[in-house]
């Protein structure tokens, strides 16, 4: 499956996180330490991802099917999210996410997160290798 840029969002971070996941899930995951090293913490059906502050900007997250065709900096999630709602969720976690992307059916699905810089991300990429979409339109800005 060819790479392919499906949403691009700017979120202003919440205390250095971003939220990504199912839009009617309401409960955020926990940091602890070990979440903190690795800089995201998990549940079922959302990610907290470290970032850098909101004094610094916004931060750009990008959500992307098919394989890895470039480099998008240290891997800090490879998992499954389940988007019962079929709708992913990106966003501040005091404010509503914006609805970034519609999913063809509900469930589980293969998720990578990269941030870069490793350090205070200013980029997060969302790839979702299995994602295939009959009505995604399939243009040629979307293979950049």
């Amino acid at each position: 499956m060819v790479n392919r840029l499906l949403t691009r969002l700017p979120v202003m971070p919440f205390y250095k996180q971003v939220m990504i996941g199912d839009h009617k899930e309401t409960t955020v995951p926990e940091w602890d330490s070990a979440t903190r090293g690795a800089g995201v913490s998990a549940s079922e059906t959302s990610l907290l991802v470290s970032t850098c502050n909101d004094q610094d900007g916004h931060v750009i997250v990008d959500v992307r099917s098919g394989n890895i065709a470039g480099e998008y900096g240290r891997l800090v999630f490879d998992g499954t999210l389940r988007i019962d709602s079929q709708t992913l969720a990106i966003g501040s976690v005091t404010s509503e996410p914006s609805r970034g992307l519609y999913f063809p059916r509900p469930g589980e699905w293969q998720v990578k997160v990269y941030v870069n810089p490793s350090k205070e991300a200013r980029h997060v990429t969302v790839l979702i290798p299995d994602y295939d979409d009959p009505d995604m339109p399939d243009e040629p800005w979307m293979s950049a």
